[in-house]
């Protein structure tokens, strides 16, 4: 992978996460990300202070496999997520903010997870990522100790997308016969 990027913000005693960015050359959705998304006011508040932003070149082979390819680690470069196509603003913030909160979650900040969780259900509320951001955000109430919080975000999370993923994750009790449909 040839690296011809900046990084920003960087330094040794900063411990924000790191999010890579990764574009191929002849990319149309890696073009849109950044004339788009990375771009965008809201995006770059989200960035700043937060993340530490390294973008990269891929010209040669390599583990990604379609681009732009989003890569978030702790400081200590343990993975987050990764996501990889084009993301336009309204998803790109949901996106960075799960990513935090699986670093906070690790480091034990559950309240700050819920808080964080709860901001970006109702900032974003048309994203993809709210059955997700609603999982975790039952996962942040457990772990915090506030169990009836978590029937409430789960119950929530069944009602509003009782077909995804998520929605089958919270369920307290399964129906084998209803999961075969």
């Amino acid at each position: 992978m040839a690296s011809t990027l900046e990084t920003e913000g960087g330094g040794t005693g900063n411990r924000r996460p790191i999010l890579t960015v990764v574009f191929r050359p002849g990319c149309s959705g890696c073009a849109l990300l950044e004339r788009r998304t990375l771009r965008d006011q809201r995006v770059i508040r989200e960035i700043d202070g937060n993340w530490n932003l390294t973008v990269k070149m891929d010209e040669m082979p390599s583990d990604v496999i379609w681009y732009p390819t989003m890569i978030t680690l702790t400081a200590d470069h343990k993975p987050l997520m990764r996501e990889e196509g084009f993301l336009p603003p309204y998803e790109f913030i949901p996106f960075l903010r799960l990513a935090r909160v699986f670093g906070g979650l690790r480091a034990g900040e559950y309240e700050q997870a819920v808080e964080t969780l709860a901001a970006t259900c109702q900032e974003f509320p048309q994203s993809g990522w709210i059955p997700e951001c609603l999982y975790y955000q039952g996962v942040a109430s457990h772990l915090a100790g506030r169990p009836r919080d978590v029937a409430k975000i789960w119950r929530d999370l069944r009602d509003s997308y009782p077909r995804s993923v998520w929605a089958h994750k919270a369920s307290l009790s399964w129906e084998p016969e209803a999961d075969l449909r």
